[in-house]
């Protein structure tokens, strides 16, 4: 079961500033709390965020602040799958900031409008003023964002961001550190890799490993989710990189990448992918595969709101699992050749 709520008033505080002082003449205030990261932590945050921003006579920040912190500190349950430190500062403006202490660097995608799915960073960018990235490296990194800035001192007098336009600017942040101190890497070629297909994976893949860590919340579930992410980051998203380097030029980087192979937004029909990674990459590959069974099994008793994977999504992220770890172990390279290429569980 999960551990309680937690409280508030039992974090720590590390700065306060406005004690003792009428709130007619508050000055900087600052907050900071670790809350474990379980599933009480998005309510403790926006409590915290509430308590303070109202002590320092900002309740007008409240309902936007409470919602991007509940998007970042959501992120560190799904994602991190960390404990977690939030501060909130307030000076002429408010800043909210949430560290994790996973080294794994956020992504935003960029779906189709039916995913269930993707859209926590466009949201945190919709309703702040600036946010960011900071302190990234192999102990974790620090999402934050501000709300509340005087408008005449907004960067540049800009506009908040809309959906499409949001971005992060993770581009030169630290990668995660590797699973061991290996220096060497081992060449891994996924051969024909459909470019279409690999997307719509990738989409239902977040949607049900979303679904499997809200669920390892109430139940008992082995499954390894910080192997199975680093994974991920090392195999799934080089894939969607090297797909989205092929997009026509004169598609808008904030262009969903659609299910349409051969269009635009998709990329080639199929690539050959070469991945450079750690020897020892295999045991995360192989925790990925396995919770995504878990996850498939689940879905497919009815116990996730997601709905279990098509046969050919199954089948091509069980061949490419399946060629990580061959190839790692010594084994040749063997091309996608449809569904036949692998067993679904």
């Amino acid at each position: 079961m999960p551990a309680a709520l937690p409280r508030v008033e039992d974090a720590t505080v590390v700065k306060r500033a406005d004690e003792g002082v009428g709130r007619d003449l508050l000055g900087p205030t600052r907050r900071t709390v670790r809350l474990t990261g379980d599933v009480g932590a998005p309510a403790a945050a926006r409590l915290l965020v509430r308590e303070t921003l109202t002590d320092a006579g900002r309740p007008d920040c409240v309902p936007e602040a409470e919602l991007a912190c509940t998007e970042l500190v959501t992120n560190v349950l799904l994602h991190a799958h960390t404990d977690l430190d939030l501060t909130v500062e307030v000076t002429d403006r408010v800043r909210v900031a949430v560290r994790d202490f996973n080294p794994t660097l956020p992504l935003q995608r960029h779906y189709d409008v039916d995913a269930t799915t993707g859209r926590g960073l466009g949201l945190v960018a919709m309703v702040s003023d600036e946010y960011g990235v900071a302190d990234a490296g192999p102990g974790g990194k620090t999402l934050w964002f501000t709300t509340g800035t005087p408008v005449g001192q907004r960067p540049q007098g800009a506009p908040r961001a809309d959906w499409d336009s949001a971005s992060w600017d993770l581009d030169g942040l630290a990668v995660p550190s590797a699973r061991s101190t290996a220096t060497t890497t081992t060449t891994v070629r996924l051969l024909g890799l459909p470019s279409a297909l690999w997307l719509v994976a990738r989409q239902h893949h977040d949607a049900i490993l979303r679904e499997l860590a809200f669920y390892r919340t109430r139940h008992d579930v082995a499954v390894d989710l910080v192997a199975a992410d680093r994974a991920r980051f090392l195999v799934s998203n080089a894939a969607v990189a090297a797909i989205e380097s092929t997009r026509g030029t004169d598609v808008p980087a904030s262009t969903p990448l659609g299910p349409e192979a051969g269009s635009p937004a998709s990329g080639p029909a199929s690539l050959d992918l070469e991945l450079q990674l750690p020897p020892d990459a295999g045991a995360d590959v192989a925790a990925l595969q396995h919770a995504l069974d878990v996850a498939e099994h689940l879905a497919r008793a009815g116990k996730l709101l997601t709905r279990p994977g098509r046969t050919d999504v199954v089948a091509v992220r069980t061949w490419a699992c399946d060629q990580v770890r061959a190839q790692l172990a010594g084994a040749p390279p063997a091309p996608w050749t449809g569904t036949s290429s692998s067993t679904a569980p």
